[in-house]
């Protein structure tokens, strides 16, 4: 699973100014052949981020092997002391 699912957090600023956006790589970036990994046991996979602003967490983006069947992910978002803030699944 971990050869077909690279998950990538957007964060939305809630800024009564201009909203921007915060991404952790840009949109042409993707693992190579040989970072894939074909082992296909499920694991979870995080990111730690911290914001200087109050903000919304609005999307979430996730690579796919082309080649890699995928019909189910799921993405959480915890709190920085261990709590379930959000969760949600994708099925495609």
């Amino acid at each position: 699973m971990l050869s077909s699912l690279l998950c990538v957090l957007l964060c939305m600023p809630g800024i009564a100014r201009a909203q921007t956006t915060a991404s952790l790589w840009n949109g042409t970036t993707a693992p190579s052949p040989a970072q894939l990994d074909p082992d296909t046991t499920p694991v979870e996979v995080g990111v730690r981020f911290q914001s200087s602003a109050p903000g919304v967490l609005d999307k979430v983006r996730f690579y796919r092997d082309p080649l890699a069947p995928l019909t189910r992910c799921e993405v959480h978002v915890w709190s920085a002391s261990g709590a379930l803030l959000a969760s949600s699944v994708w099925v495609g």
